[in-house]
């Protein structure tokens, strides 16, 4: 099985990430606490 991502907004917050994943039919999604590339984490 082939796995595509995308880029969602958290802004209104993780659990609306779920549901644009599932709005989209993606089959799987990830998101990061923080900056991967090494900045703080959002409070």
């Amino acid at each position: 099985m082939l796995n595509i991502g995308c880029h969602l907004s958290s802004s209104k917050g993780f659990t609306h990430m779920g549901e644009q994943a599932l709005s989209i039919n993606a089959n799987t999604f990830q998101f990061f606490t923080r900056n991967p590339r090494g900045s703080k984490a959002k409070d």
